[in-house]
């Protein structure tokens, strides 16, 4: 698994590429593209790849502590517009609706 650091992140994330940084990593569980902070209790982004022909982008609408805040603003795929805002139980069920594992 690549080691990057936060403010590098962005990259990894726009490519949907797994990491892991400081208290910051993404994953793909089958079709579900998911950036964490810390922990898998707080998706953050979830991608999922068969949602729409160029997939499907939700962030987590929720709010977050001021470290969080800034793993949101590292992270944020800045190319995949539109990002459709969901809180963090609805990311959640995206995420068991679609994982294929």
């Amino acid at each position: 698994m690549e080691r990057i650091a936060n403010k590098d992140c962005r990259s990894a994330v726009e490519n949907r590429k797994e990491f892991n940084g400081s208290n910051l990593f993404a994953r793909w569980h089958g079709k579900v593209y998911v950036v964490y902070s810390y922990g898998e209790h707080y998706p953050m982004f979830l991608y999922i790849a068969d949602k729409k022909p160029d997939g499907g982008w939700y962030e987590n609408s929720d709010g977050y502590s001021r470290s969080t805040s800034k793993h949101h603003s590292q992270a944020r795929p800045f190319r995949a517009v539109p990002i459709e805002p969901a809180s963090t139980q609805d990311l959640k069920n995206l995420m068991f609706r679609y994982i294929v594992d």
